[in-house]
């Protein structure tokens, strides 16, 4: 399987629970654990979160299968698009993945109203996902490049990946930003096929690349240390992470 989103890209469309404040203070004497910040999804998923540069992020991809107001999301991937209706997958099209890997979303659910996300909490612009990756040491003249892994000379991707899951060498896998990144895949409507878990991971955001076409994207690869910036149709289904407002 090619491990580029630029490669599968080109054969189809290119183009709460929780306060917002910093972790809390640890009362005087001793040196007592980090507090650990969860949010709880409509479904009762409860997700661990992580503090990155003043923004918290979920360090898990997003699993709820309803929205927001209790109403469920499809799991009719292929036939959504002809009514532009939300839907969501399993990750190499098996339930079982579901508890580590979260669900793969298209783009009508990441735009739907109802919302995906918990109360409190929202899907990523690619304004959020640049700070991000600036926040990571990638420079500024890259961050809206696209078709191609950027901040691979900082390992801004290296820096999100998870050290275990991935297919090897899962280069400059440290984590160290502590969000956890897995390789769920993705699932292309097109061809009605999800990929295998194990060598890519997709994130969507919330902001078009074309109206009324498709969202940008965030793609790591196992064999790459950078992150890749791109645009795909909504037919498409990726994983997602929230960020809270």
């Amino acid at each position: 399987m090619n491990h580029s989103l630029t490669a599968f890209a080109a054969s189809i469309i290119l183009f709460a629970a929780c306060k917002k404040d910093d972790d809390p203070a640890p009362p005087s004497g001793g040196t007592p654990a980090p507090a650990v910040v969860t949010v709880t999804d409509i479904d009762g998923n409860v997700y661990n979160t992580v503090l990155i540069d003043g923004d918290r992020w979920m360090k898990e991809n997003l699993r709820t299968s309803r929205y927001r107001n209790g109403d469920v999301i499809s799991t009719d991937m292929q036939n959504a698009p002809a009514t532009m209706t939300g839907a969501c997958g399993y990750p190499g099209n098996d339930p079982a993945n579901n508890t580590i890997y979260g669900k793969l979303y298209n783009g009508y659910a990441v735009g739907d109203a109802r919302g995906i996300c918990p109360a409190g909490w929202h899907m990523p612009t690619d304004a959020d996902w640049i700070a991000l990756e600036m926040s990571l040491g990638m420079p500024l003249a890259q961050t809206t490049l696209t078709q191609e892994y950027r901040g691979a000379t900082q390992n801004v991707g290296g820096k999100l990946k998870a050290t275990t899951l991935w297919d090897s060498p899962n280069t400059g896998a440290t984590n160290s930003s502590g969000f956890n990144a897995l390789p769920a895949g993705y699932y292309m409507q097109v061809s009605n096929g999800y990929s295998p878990v194990g060598s890519v991971a997709y994130f969507l955001s919330s902001t078009d690349a074309i109206p009324g076409v498709g969202y940008f994207l965030r793609g790591l690869s196992a064999d790459e240390g950078g992150i890749d910036r791109n645009m795909q149709a909504y037919s498409q289904g990726f994983s997602c992470r929230c960020v809270q407002d």
